[in-house]
C-alpha cells in the first residue's frame, strides 16, 4: 500500500473505531508475546496505519499501555459485577474461581499484573482495587459470622495469587509433572469449600 492510499483509508477511520481495534490488538499480542510485542509501530502494521497516526489517536506509546490496562481491569470489573446480578442468585464458589482464573489466564490480568512488577508499575491500580473490592463483596455473602468481609478478603488474596501463579507458569508446571492444567483451579475451588466448612 503506497503513502496515498495509506493516508486515505487513515483518514476514513472515526477515531473510537481505530482506538478500539488498536487496544484489541495490543491485547492480544500482549497475552500471546508477552508486553515486549506491544508497540504501536507493530500494531500499525496489522492496523495498515502509521505510528504517526496512532500516536495522533492515543498520543504516545505510554499513554496507549495505560489505556490497555484501564479497559482489561473494566473488563474484569464488569465480569465480576455481573456475578453479583446473575439472576438474584449467589454464585458458586466454582463459577467466583472460574471468572478469575478466567480473567487473569485467557483475559490476560496475569500478563498485566506482571507487566506492572517489571515496569516498576506496581503501584498503578488501574482501577484494579475497584475489581477486587467487587469481589470481596461476590464472597462476603457466602462467609458467615462477624468477620465475614475479613474472611472474604484473604480469599480474594489467595485466590488472585493462584490465579497469578497458574496464568504465567500453570501451563509449564502441568507439562513437567504430567498433571491437568485445570488442577489449580480445582485445588482452588477446594481450598475455599474447606475454610467455608471451617468458618475461616
Amino acid at each position: 500500500m503506497s503513502t496515498k492510499s495509506l493516508s486515505i483509508v487513515e483518514r476514513r477511520r472515526k477515531p473510537e473505531s481505530v482506538r478500539k481495534e488498536a487496544l484489541a490488538i495490543g491485547r492480544r499480542l500482549l497475552i500471546e508475546r508477552g508486553p515486549a510485542a506491544i508497540t504501536l509501530k507493530a500494531i500499525g502494521a496489522e492496523m495498515a496505519m502509521s505510528h504517526a497516526n496512532l500516536i495522533h489517536h492515543f498520543g504516545s506509546a505510554e499513554a496507549f499501555q495505560s489505556q490497555l490496562k484501564n479497559m482489561m481491569v473494566e473488563e474484569l470489573t464488569r465480569t465480576v459485577t455481573a456475578l453479583i446480578r446473575h439472576g438474584g442468585d449467589e454464585p458458586s464458589v466454582a463459577e467466583i474461581v472460574d471468572t478469575v482464573f478466567s480473567a487473569y489466564g485467557p483475559g490476560g490480568m496475569g500478563r498485566l499484573v506482571a507487566w506492572s512488577a517489571m515496569t516498576n508499575a506496581a503501584d498503578e491500580t488501574h482501577g484494579l482495587e475497584q475489581a477486587m473490592n467487587e469481589l470481596v463483596a461476590v464472597l462476603e455473602p457466602l462467609i458467615e459470622g462477624p468477620e465475614a468481609k475479613t474472611h472474604a478478603r484473604a480469599r480474594v488474596v489467595l485466590v488472585s495469587i493462584l490465579a497469578l501463579g497458574d496464568s504465567l507458569i500453570g501451563q509449564s508446571l502441568a507439562k513437567c509433572l504430567g498433571s491437568d492444567t485445570g488442577e489449580t483451579r480445582q485445588l482452588t475451588v477446594w481450598i475455599l469449600e474447606q475454610l467455608r466448612k471451617a468458618g475461616r
